[in-house]
């Protein structure tokens, strides 16, 4: 490995040895450190000796050889110091994401001119690579966490103001009286609530069931050093809510009055700690995902479209994306989110996500078995136009464009061709979905069906990965619901016990959304209304309940007689309020 030393003398005349670090052996160290703070080996922001051990050792054995913990040191306040600039320049902002791929922060000119002239250091970042940025924020970012959850010194050496509390944990329920708690263990461990059940092979099933398995019989929990360790959490998330009155000159206590709980601070904790591994991970789910929106998923009605005048699945068929579009399964929302949480794609480009102690690599062949994707075809990186493909944005919009609205503004759909405007929808909508702005005309767009349109195969799961990785660290809603549940089953997750939401009309693409996209049947064959239509993609069904399907087809929804008689009674409570 390309390792250089520079020698230099300091005033004694003796002579000291600087380690020149290469991009390879910064890969290696964070990824060491990544681990060692997994392992708890990292406590309020600083390291354990055992912790810079194993890091050396880390190094040592990947054949950085003479390393010692000194370098250590010094190559990580180098990076942290990096990394603290970007984060902070680029944390708030929004418009901007960072590349995998190019290693660089990327957005239009008019959002980076903003920033620049806040800053005008700020511009070396248009063209300097930031190596390894999405290590860092996972390894650094939680260190600067303000806000309700942050700690102070006082914080955690007070202890907590109860006198009895009793914790619900089922066929572990205990009452006690509380111990002094010892957070340098809470720190490394998460209390247990019961884990999810997986297969024991580590590769995707070759038949994935599309309803969830059923429970498995878990084993209760017996280990007294596990129940100590989700006493100690329980009780420091309660502390803040038992409170006492004091009389008004606060001489006296009254009696003792329970506060009633935030949802977040034990429920919750003991709820989703099943998912998680080590405190920090909860704290990465709280912070940036527990209250992140979920797109609910669109689902394509494939055999609608096979009527006169629809061309435009032809091309998504040639494809081979028909499957993927047409993935009908409930969607878990606490999942997605934690899902996200631990999302990241590793090196080789593998997506890895750890949920319940358990890693879960989909290397390039199991997106076939997944959702029926070949991971071939054109590697196209988000935000940027390969040059080699000679794409023309005026020639390419200008085939797209009906022939009456021909030279106006063009920058709402509703001015594409109906096969057009149907290709732009499933784009938006279900390939690459986005929580808004879904009638505009964006650049991207253009230059992706065009590409459609054109036959060029594009590698779908290598996007779809870099738009998972775009929604996670740019605080957008979370995309592929469906997707994930299907993941999730293949590869032995029991959604038995989860909390689903069923597909509904809104759910789906086919009949009832040709009204909203101005799309008429005319004699026998589906035409485009009139120019100007004025409704909006945004909105489209959102009046219209989330009904349960059955067998992937939806029926139509009809009010009972309750519902009805319920209706007519609160509009007379309505207009007697009202006199």
């Amino acid at each position: 490995m390309d390792r250089g030393k520079i020698v230099a003398s300091n005033s004694s005349g003796s002579y000291r040895e600087f380690t020149k670090w290469t991009t390879e052996m910064d890969l290696i160290l964070l990824n060491a450190m990544i681990d060692e703070v997994r392992k708890g080996c990292r406590i309020d922001g600083s390291w354990t000796t055992q912790g810079y051990t194993n890091i050396v050792r880390a190094l040592n054995e990947a054949g950085l050889s003479g390393l010692k913990k000194n370098n250590v040191k010094n190559r990580q306040k180098s990076l942290k110091d990096r990394w603290r600039e970007i984060h902070d320049l680029f944390g708030g902002l929004s418009g901007f994401a960072w590349n995998q791929t190019t290693k660089l922060f990327e957005a239009e000119n008019e959002v980076w001119s903003e920033p620049i002239k806040v800053k005008p250091s700020a511009a070396k970042w248009r063209f300097n690579h930031i190596c390894h940025y999405d290590l860092m924020e996972e390894l650094w970012s939680i260190d600067r966490a303000t806000g309700s959850r942050a700690r102070t010194a006082r914080d955690i050496n007070s202890p907590p103001d109860i006198s009895n509390f009793s914790v619900n944990l089922g066929e572990n329920n205990m009452d006690y009286i509380p111990e002094q708690p010892n957070f340098e263990e809470a720190d490394a461990y998460v209390p247990r609530s019961p884990a999810p059940q997986f297969q024991s092979s580590d590769t995707p099933s070759d038949t994935p069931s599309n309803t969830p398995s059923m429970p498995s019989a878990g084993s209760a929990g017996t280990s007294s050093s596990r129940g100590s360790k989700r006493k100690v959490i329980a009780l420091y998330m309660a502390s803040s809510s038992h409170k006492r009155n004091r009389t008004r000159k606060g001489k006296s206590l009254a009696e003792d009055v329970d506060v009633p709980p935030l949802a977040t601070r034990i429920q919750q904790v003991l709820d989703y700690s099943r998912y998680f591994s080590t405190r920090r991970q909860m704290v990465v789910f709280e912070k940036n995902f527990h209250a992140r929106a979920v797109l609910p998923p669109k689902v394509m009605h494939t055999p609608f479209f096979v009527g006169p005048g629809f061309e435009f699945q032809n091309l998504l068929n040639w494809q081979g994306l028909q499957p993927f579009l047409g993935i009908n399964l409930p969607y878990y929302e606490d999942l997605v989110r934690v899902f996200y949480t631990n999302a990241k794609i590793t090196p080789v480009g593998h997506l890895a996500i750890e949920i319940c102690e358990r890693m879960i690599h989909i290397k390039e062949m199991d997106w076939m078995t997944i959702a029926h994707l070949q991971y071939d075809g054109i590697k196209l990186t988000l935000g940027t136009i390969p040059e080699e493909l000679n794409f023309n944005r005026a020639l390419a919009l200008s085939s797209m464009i009906r022939e009456d609205v021909e030279g106006e503004n063009l920058k709402n759909v509703g001015n594409l061709k109906m096969n057009d405007r149907l290709l732009h929808y499933t784009w938006v909508h279900i390939l690459c979905p986005r929580g808004s702005n879904c009638a505009q005309l964006l650049n991207e767009d253009i230059f992706m069906l065009w590409l459609i349109k054109n036959n060029v195969h594009i590698n779908w799961p290598h996007y779809i990965m870099q738009h998972i990785i775009k929604c996670r660290d740019n605080k957008m809603p979370l995309p592929y619901a469906n997707l994930i549940t299907r993941i999730l089953q293949v590869y032995g997750f029991d959604l038995s016990n989860e909390q689903a939401i069923m597909l509904g009309w809104n759910h789906y693409f086919g009949k009832k959304s040709m009204t909203k996209l101005n799309i008429f049947q005319v004699n026998g064959v589906w035409q485009l209304g009139g120019p100007h239509h004025a409704h909006e993609e945004d909105d489209e069904e959102d009046e219209l309940p989330a009904q349960d399907v059955e067998g992937g087809q939806p029926e139509e929804a009809n009010p009972t007689q309750t519902e009805l008689l319920t209706q007519i009674l609160s509009g007379i409570q309505n207009m007697n309020t009202q006199k």
